[in-house]
Order: structure tokens, then sequence, then C-alpha cells
């Protein structure tokens, strides 16, 4: 079974004695889209009612609510070993702060 596997990556020998590699599967690179591009820069210009997706006529218990569950789903993201992921929590977790010494304190 490993001879197979193994195989799979080693050098071929064609008829005519040259040496082949197998085939590469064919890389394709798509494009960035401009939506792709606008979504993070409209985030990083974000204020932090905008982040949490705060909405009008929301109880103080609701709003601590929302908060403590955005606060759970983005300190997990916070240890993330992704560098994007984990600088997109630690902002989400200053504006939840920000949120709360706004309107809960």
């Amino acid at each position: 079974m490993f001879s197979k596997v193994l195989g799979f990556f080693s050098k071929k020998i064609a008829g005519n004695g040259e040496e082949t590699l197998p085939p590469e599967a064919p890389q394709t690179t798509a494009a960035p889209t401009a939506t792709a591009e606008a979504i993070p820069s409209a985030r990083l210009a974000a204020t932090a009612e905008e982040l949490c997706e705060l909405s009008d006529g929301v109880t103080h218990e609701d709003l601590r609510d929302h908060l403590t569950k955005l606060y759970r789903r983005h300190n997990r993201a916070a240890s993330s070993l992704d560098p994007e992921l984990r600088s997109e929590a630690e902002r989400m977790l200053d504006a939840i702060v920000e949120v709360r010494h706004t309107y809960l304190e």
C-alpha cells in the first residue's frame, strides 16, 4: 500500500529513458473581487456601534445579552492562529468594551 502512495510522488522513467515527474494539479488563482476588498475597508471605518450591530430601542437587558454573545464569539477567535482573524477579534472586543462603557455604565 505504501509503495503505491510513495510511487505517486516518485520520478517515473519514460520509454525513451528520460525522467518524468507526475503531473501537477493546475493552479488557479482567483482575482480578488471588489466586494471582497470593500468589506474589510468598510469595517475598518465603522464605529463601535456599527461593529456591534446595535439597533434603536433596545433595552439594557437585551443589549447586555447581545454584547455577551458577541464577546463569547470573538473572545474565542482572539486566540486563533490566523493573524487576520485574531486582529479582527481584537477590534471587536475593543468595540464591545467601548459600547458597554457608553451604554451600560
